[in-house]
């Protein structure tokens, strides 16, 4: 997205919107299959959300069926205005 990177949490299905200070997500995970599993901090800055830089992507390829679950959660987070932003 423009605005920076929609990353869902494992633990409640919150969306947040996050942004690299330096380098884009999608420069930092280049190799990485989307969507990826990700063990990061996340953190506010600036009127935003961005991460600390460490960053650990986890070994796991998600199938067909995972990713229009993800799609299903971003979709219903965008259409209640339930995006975080802002921590």
């Amino acid at each position: 997205m423009k605005k920076g990177s929609v990353f869902i949490s494992i633990d409640d299905n919150s969306v947040f919107l996050v942004n690299g200070i330096v380098s884009s997500w999608e420069e930092m995970l280049r190799n990485a299959s989307m969507p990826t599993l990700l063990d990061a901090t996340l953190l506010p800055f600036k009127n935003a959300i961005i991460s600390d830089g460490l960053v650990s992507v986890m070994p796991i390829i998600f199938g067909p069926n995972s990713k229009a679950d993800f799609k299903d959660i971003y979709m219903d987070a965008k259409r209640n205005g339930e995006i975080k932003a802002r921590i």
